[in-house]
């Protein structure tokens, strides 16, 4: 039985379609404006497929500057700054590089880290109304290193983590190898590994279909092929939305548009620093067989994944600031199937370059680390978008926080950290 209150929300990835399913099972009516013609076919098309709590630190770690200046130019670097798009990024730059102290990365890492958790257990009881329909498997992540000295370091980092509820094991090359032997025949590069037990694995796309499919059968609207052309505000409230195809009444509305959120917002005033990053993405189909990997599994070095998702790899990974270009570069993808033939040569050599898919999306990366959940100056107007690359691992949790903003419930967690600040 639906009440009076009715949700506008703009973008069908993955936190617009958490945010309509949470409110749908409030009662409320929700209407979603999407300009693609379906759903996920933004940053959610082809993610990494990782649902990591292991992976909370903010990509502005102390002595960042120093790695983006060694990188500068280099089309095999795991995190890319093009010289000719550095004009796009200079303000949301300065906020980047003061927020890589210390005390704000750790800060972010640890409330990163909450939400990510806190998303899991939220999507795990969204699974179990799917039926599980995303390929969904809550069996772990392994990082690989090649390095003692990289091994040790994270393991340092991952005991704070560790004193605030993350699990991990570290492996021994032997271990690694008895725990997933689909990394045998690269056992010479390796020294070790860290398995994290908490983490899990998931298609992103097929879960959106899922969750559209629902937010259909239970009153939801969808509008496709509808750009945003201007949010109507009277008295300090939002009442309307103006798209190239109609007009929209609204009581309430979300703007989960990824990194375009930015623009839309700024022209009521509200300046969030969100920028889109790219990155790239491998699906490879891939026969069952001993050389099939069981876990996704993880490279710090190459800033690289390689997830098993039902019948095919995904390769992802690699940052580049290049603005919102969206032109593949075929250098950046030849890294990613080096990177798979030096972890999984086998496997690598019974794949097909010809069947695979070859995809770059767009992260919405705030200054700060930390993502933008919560309402604005503006009267009736939420935010959830600037999850960078943890965009699937908190979108249950960050939708369910929102919700609750929405219809006067508690949280469960300290969403606070996550409000917009400048």
């Amino acid at each position: 039985m639906y009440n009076n209150k009715q949700v506008t929300i703009v973008g069908a990835g993955l936190a617009g379609l958490c945010s309509a399913y949470f409110l749908i099972n409030k009662g409320y009516r929700v209407s979603i404006i999407e300009q693609q013609k379906s759903v996920a076919l933004g940053a959610s098309y082809a993610n990494g497929g990782l649902l990591t709590p292991s992976m909370p630190e903010p990509w502005n770690a102390p002595g960042i500057f120093s790695q983006l200046l060694k990188y500068l130019g280099k089309n095999d670097a795991p995190m890319l700054l093009k010289p000719r798009y550095l004009h796009q990024y200079i303000s949301w730059g300065v906020r980047f590089l003061s927020n890589s102290n210390l005390s704000q990365y750790k800060f972010a890492t640890l409330h990163n880290m909450k939400l990510a958790m806190f998303s899991l257990a939220k999507l795990a009881k969204i699974s179990e109304q799917l039926e599980g329909t995303f390929e969904y498997k809550l069996n772990g992540t392994i990082k690989v290193f090649r390095s003692t000295q990289a091994l040790e370091q994270t393991l340092k980092r991952t005991r704070f983590l560790s004193d605030n509820g993350l699990a991990h094991e570290a492996l021994t090359t032997p271990q690694l190898i008895e725990l997933e032997p689909a990394l045998e025949d690269a056992q010479s590069q390796l020294c070790g590994g860290i398995y994290y037990p908490q983490d899990a694995t998931g298609n992103a796309r097929q879960f959106c279909h899922a969750l559209a499919r629902y937010i259909t059968l239970n009153g939801g609207e969808f509008h496709f092929n509808s750009d945003v052309h201007r949010l109507k505000v009277h008295g300090g409230k939002i009442y309307g939305v103006v798209t190239n195809n109609q007009e929209f009444d609204c009581q309430s509305l979300i703007i989960t548009a990824g990194a375009w959120s930015t623009e839309l917002l700024s022209s009521l005033g509200i300046n969030i620093p969100v920028k889109p990053v790219k990155g790239y993405s491998l699906s490879v189909p891939a026969k069952q067989s001993k050389y099939m990997p069981q876990h996704a599994i993880l490279d710090d070095e190459m800033h690289a994944a390689i997830t098993p998702l039902g019948k095919q790899i995904r390769l992802a990974g690699t940052a580049e600031f290049s603005g919102w270009n969206a032109k593949i570069d075929p250098s950046r993808i030849e890294n990613l199937w080096h990177f798979f033939q030096s972890l999984m040569p086998n496997l690598y050599a019974n794949s097909n370059r010809h069947e695979s898919e070859s995809w770059c999306g767009f992260r919405p990366m705030s200054a700060d680390g930390l993502p933008f959940i919560g309402g604005t100056h503006v009267k009736g107007l939420y935010v959830n978008t600037g999850h960078g690359p943890l965009g699937w691992t908190q979108a249950a949790g960050s939708a369910f926080i929102l919700s609750q903003q929405i219809t006067g419930g508690v949280a469960g967690i300290d969403a606070s950290p996550y409000q917009l600040r400048n």
